[in-house]
């Protein structure tokens, strides 16, 4: 069924696509925008499984097709989003005149499904198209908006998000946790959060553009125990100029967006490791690839428990007497995994410092369709046909089935 919606001055169209639903949008009048970035006139967008809002400065005219919720609705947060950007964006032009003085850095707090990365999507978008080039962090390894879930990534933002495919995977910097909650193995994440500091700390030294345009931090929807300890923590390794609570004390839920249950939320992970793969769109066409056993290093974490695991081939070496990082031999038991390739490399005769592979930043990952012991061969649904960085896979408990 097709309708066509008019919205006027500072209204919002509120939407719910259900996953396996799709919705197609044009605009046909006026402008409008989507978390910020603005909807091309006459552009026929599509959507499906999300919750997301139109709105609209002036009036506009939409046509949608397809299924979904809706509602209008005239009260929109915009207008103090807009606010918040102004704030910032007079602290980045202080910036530009002084070199001494660093762009603003805002970390965006709140429990799940408070809005936070929506909240960040609008803030990039108002700075992009401002001209800045702002560096989004993205702490909240439940979801992954730059990759997949279960990573801690950054990348520097050029341009508005895409409204459809996302953040551009040209150049970001991911490191890879392996899991979905910080408390499977808090020594990691803490190390890891060490490392991500460092790395944007350096790409910031180097562009000065993107020094003054400043930071913006998506972080976990965990706010109390060490959940908040992390908080902390973030707020004073990237010395945090502002900090957004959402949904406690400073701001209300971000538009379009309502309350998920976990099955909302597995589903969102699932197609967010699909979209990998497969584009947002299904436009890609991952590659089936295959190799032998001895093509690379298999290196994975086992928690502690009293039966020996019986994948292990060599010394245990970990930092956190908790964790053990064997190297394994694959077997049947990695099937439907997610690994990432990591660009270490092991030399024959070659000393390598194993306790460092699994805080490296990661190349890219691959998903494990199936393991022949018999022949020696693991197949992979790899995104590109390229040659690996390096020798090292790095396995943990995610998974994608």
């Amino acid at each position: 069924m097709i309708q066509e919606i008019q919205l006027s001055r500072e209204q919002e169209l509120r939407i719910q696509v259900e996953f396996g639903q799709q919705l197609m949008i044009t605009l046909k009048t006026g402008t409008a925008e989507i978390f910020g970035a603005e909807m091309a006139s006459h552009r026929t967008y599509s959507f499906t499984g999300i919750s997301f809002p139109i709105f609209t400065w002036y009036g506009c005219t939409l046509q949608i097709q397809g299924e979904a919720k809706h509602y209008i609705s005239n009260n929109s947060l915009m207008i103090s989003y807009l606010n918040i950007h102004s704030i910032l964006q007079h602290k980045r032009e202080i910036s530009r005149e002084n070199i001494n003085i660093r762009g603003p850095r805002v970390l965006i707090a709140g429990p799940i499904d408070s809005g936070k990365s929506s909240l960040c999507k609008i803030l990039i978008n108002y700075a992009t198209r401002f001209g800045e080039n702002p560096c989004f962090v993205d702490l909240d390894i439940g979801q992954g908006e730059i990759t997949i879930p279960g990573t801690l990534s950054t990348t520097i933002v050029h341009e508005p998000i895409d409204i459809e495919e996302g953040f551009s995977l040209s150049n970001p910097l991911v490191y890879f946790y392996g899991n979905l909650t910080p408390t499977e193995n808090t020594t990691l994440f803490s190390n890891l959060l060490n490392k991500i500091t460092q790395s944007v700390n350096e790409k910031l030294q180097i562009s000065q553009k993107s020094r003054s345009s400043g930071l913006i931090i998506n972080t976990m929807g965990w706010v109390d125990g060490f959940g908040y300890s992390i908080l902390f923590k973030t707020i004073t390794l990237f010395e945090v100029d502002y900090v957004l609570v959402l949904e406690i004390v400073l701001l209300e839920k971000p538009i379009g967006i309502k309350n998920r249950d976990s099955n909302f939320r597995r589903t969102t992970r699932f197609f967010r490791i699909q979209k990998y793969f497969y584009g947002a769109l299904n436009n890609f066409s991952p590659f089936v690839i295959s190799f032998d056993f001895q093509a690379f290093i298999f290196l994975k974490i086992f928690r502690v428990n009293p039966q020996q695991n019986q994948n292990q081939t060599s010394e245990i070496y970990s930092q956190d007497p908790r964790f053990q990082i064997m190297e394994i031999t694959p077997d049947q038991s990695l099937e439907y995994s997610i690994c990432a390739v990591s660009f270490g490399k092991f030399e024959e005769n070659q000393n390598y410092d194993k306790n460092l592979v699994r805080e490296e930043n990661v190349a890219g990952f691959l998903f494990v369709s199936k393991v022949e012991p018999e022949t020696q061969t693991i197949w992979f649904l790899s995104p590109t046909q390229t040659q690996f960085p390096g020798n090292i896979l790095l396995f943990d408990d995610l998974q994608w089935k």
